[in-house]
């Protein structure tokens, strides 16, 4: 019978030795996660602006190159 994942978790954790590395990747992946956030947020941001200005707009008047400069070079 193979071992489950918390099993493998709990049997790392209380190895003093891979301890530290299990820490070491979960800090890791949180300061991942924490430097790219505002980045996907700001992707996700400007794609959902430019899909809603193409709906309001209608796609027939404005190219999508149109769309594009006027929310890349948009200052409020």
């Amino acid at each position: 019978m193979s071992p489950d994942s918390t099993s493998f978790i709990f049997k790392a954790l209380n190895n003093p030795d891979t301890r530290w590395d299990f820490i070491a990747v979960i800090l890791a992946v949180i300061a991942l996660l924490i430097t790219i956030s505002p980045k996907i947020c700001r992707w996700l941001r400007n794609y959902l602006d430019r899909r809603s200005l193409k709906k309001r707009l209608g796609a027939e008047l404005y190219t999508q190159q149109d769309i594009l400069r006027a929310t890349k070079y948009y200052i409020k």
